[in-house]
């Protein structure tokens, strides 16, 4: 994940990056695109979620969106 200013990449997206490519080698995870671009979409959900579910204290609401996204890579066992 690009950060606004000065083109860096934030730790969490790089990670998050290098996790989906290992898992898309290994066959454990599958989804449509660039291993960068979920992992984008990945640590904005879970950014986004974390703030919404803050401001009322109600970690329920981190977990059915972090839930969801996960959903979405067809985790295979």
């Amino acid at each position: 994940m690009w950060t606004l200013q000065d083109d860096r990449l934030y730790l969490c997206g790089m990670l998050a990056a290098e996790i989906l490519t290992h898992g898309r080698e290994s066959h454990q995870l599958v989804f449509a695109g660039l291993p960068v671009a979920a992992a984008r979409v990945l640590v904005a959900v879970l950014a986004g979620a974390m703030l919404i579910a803050r401001s009322p204290a109600d970690p329920p609401r981190l977990r059915s969106a972090a839930n969801r996204v996960l959903a979405d890579l067809e985790v295979a066992m």
